[in-house]
């Protein structure tokens, strides 16, 4: 019997506290994986865990893949990464980064 289901297959941390995690979408053959493609998300500090992971879902089904379920494992892991302190200095990163872009603008 053929499987589908996606698994979290790596999470890496960078430095500002943005989570890029790696899904594996792994198709079982009798209980034996007989392939793996990847999908990537991005969770950045303070973003909307469950939109996030809904988009991924809908990118999923349009490839006509096992949607992600295991949002308790990945969501457990954003909740001790995006601390509030992550969330503030992540904020205030984009919002420097707003501030300089559009310093650079030529006004109309």
């Amino acid at each position: 019997m053929l499987e589908q289901k996606t698994i979290v297959d790596r999470i890496e941390i960078l430095s500002d506290g943005t989570m890029l995690v790696q899904l594996g979408l792994v198709f079982l053959q009798d209980g034996t994986e007989i392939d793996r493609r990847l999908h990537g998300m991005q969770l950045a500090p303070g973003e909307d865990f469950a939109g996030t992971v809904s988009a991924v879902n809908a990118d999923l089904a349009r490839l006509h893949r096992a949607q992600f379920s295991d949002t308790v494992y990945l969501k457990s892991i954003a909740d001790v990464v995006h601390t509030p302190d992550v969330i503030a200095a992540f904020e205030a990163k984009m919002e420097a980064a707003l501030a300089a872009a559009e310093a650079k603008q030529p006004v109309t």
